[in-house]
């Protein structure tokens, strides 16, 4: 899918497309068939939150630093 004329930070997207709460709209918009399929006319009734590119960047900085957290701890 191409994004046009939305400002949007590609790591709050990444973040946002695998939260939970993301992935719960893409499974309840899944059709079963032979393959689970997610047509792209099903993605475009999902809904994102998307706040203003500055907050965008500071949710990206927190999710990051909790991350750097996991893994310093994982690896002690």
């Amino acid at each position: 899918v191409k994004l046009t004329d939305i400002v949007i930070n590609k790591y709050f997207l990444l973040y946002a497309i695998i939260s939970q709460y993301m992935q719960e709209q893409f499974i309840d918009k899944t059709k079963i068939v032979a393959q689970p399929k997610l047509a792209i006319a099903r993605i475009v009734t999902a809904l994102l939150p998307l706040p203003p590119l500055e907050e965008q960047k500071r949710i990206v900085a927190e999710i990051e630093k909790i991350f750097k957290i996991q893994t310093a701890m994982r690896s002690k």
